[in-house]
């Protein structure tokens, strides 16, 4: 299977080992990521601070790129690239004199014809492939699972994969190979990623309750 891929800035920097890490397992399962080419940070949760145009252009390049590049599906692993981005695909189609007006600067238009996964969702559709590739199982492992606020909660209609309060998504992954997920109550909760640069403190308080609670 030929699917697009869009890293983002951190899975290029400081995330690179979940770069490598998506890149081998999607290869395992017979899945080939195609990096879109000449992408562009997707704004995160910076570009909305600034300005609401700059939050919707940024990410509606990639996606121009993404419906140009002709696969079907993209899937983007870093839960605040994903959301950004899908929230502009839905936004465009809400919006078309918005989309006309940024369409016109772009060389490489948004169609809205690509679909916007998680790499998540990615896994949840080849689970049986999943299984079957594990070398070694989990078991004896009790984790909790941890989805942030950026994975399932969004302001427009969108058709989430999961339970939005209470996703089990992960769990299902870990039961297929014999771990024993926790549940617990903070899995949604907002770790204060967006609010570090001008909130450090409560950045630190946000994930500290996170962190002790898993503990």
């Amino acid at each position: 299977m030929e699917i697009a891929y869009y890293p983002g800035c951190s899975l290029h920097s400081s995330s690179a080992l979940y770069d490598l890490q998506t890149r081998l397992v999607l290869k395992k399962l017979g899945i080939n990521l195609n990096e879109i080419s000449d992408w562009n940070c997707c704004g995160a949760t910076s570009a909305g601070k600034i300005d609401d145009f700059l939050a919707v252009i940024m990410p509606a390049r990639n996606l121009g790129i993404a419906d140009a590049s002709g696969f079907p599906e993209m899937v983007i692993p870093c839960s605040a690239c994903y959301s950004k981005t899908l929230m502009a695909q839905k936004h465009l189609e809400n919006d078309l004199d918005l989309k006309n007006k940024i369409n016109a600067e772009f060389s490489k238009k948004v169609t809205g014809s690509i679909k916007i996964s998680s790499i998540l969702e990615v896994l949840l559709a080849n689970l049986n492939e999943l299984t079957g590739q594990a070398n070694k199982k989990l078991i004896g492992l009790k984790p909790v699972c941890y989805y942030g606020c950026m994975l399932t909660r969004f302001p427009y209609d969108l058709p989430v994969p999961d339970n939005v309060e209470n996703p089990k998504g992960m769990e299902t992954i870990l039961k297929t190979l014999d771990a024993n997920p926790i549940d617990w109550s903070y899995k949604t909760d907002c770790c204060g990623a967006s609010a570090s640069v001008n909130d450090e403190e409560m950045a630190f308080s946000l994930m500290s309750k996170i962190m002790q609670d898993a503990l």
